[in-house]
């Protein structure tokens, strides 16, 4: 009993160390985890239906992989950037405008939320994700999310 009060003692004082760098975000399985969010870059445009296909496909096999894993925590791909509305703050007044923020050749076309071990983990699931639109590939982002806090 001493024995298992001291490692929660110790768990508790990693939690606590870690909410305090701003790192740590949940515990499950016994392993510490960190949440990323992968942001999936591509060209927009029409894909002919076959490619379509098979880009899904892969998507669902990579979120029923994760999903099953328990560490899937969301995946969508994203409306194209004619129905983007982009809201700034000047002056103490709110101006939405239409479009994305910025002009760019790559576009944000999705995204998955993930708790991964570490970094390299992450990439190991970016790596499965396809990219490629038109013809031309495009990249994954990974970002670690920042709890929020209180």
């Amino acid at each position: 009993m001493r024995k298992q009060m001291l490692g929660l003692t110790a768990l508790v004082a990693l939690i606590l160390a870690g909410l305090l760098a701003g790192q740590l975000l949940t515990i499950k399985r016994r392993r510490i985890e960190m949440r990323y969010m992968l942001l999936i870059y591509s060209r927009e445009g029409e894909m002919p239906a076959e490619e379509a296909k098979m880009v899904a496909e892969i998507h669902h096999r990579v979120m029923n992989e994760a999903a099953g894993r328990g560490i899937l925590h969301g995946a969508e791909p994203l409306m194209p950037t004619s129905t983007a509305t982009t809201v700034r703050h000047k002056d103490g007044k709110v101006l939405a405008t239409d479009g994305p923020f910025a002009e760019t050749k790559e576009q944000l076309a999705g995204y998955y939320i993930l708790d991964c071990e570490n970094l390299d983990e992450a990439i190991e699931w970016a790596s499965k994700i396809p990219t490629a639109c038109c013809g031309r590939e495009g990249c994954v982002e990974i970002r670690p999310i920042r709890p929020m806090s209180n």
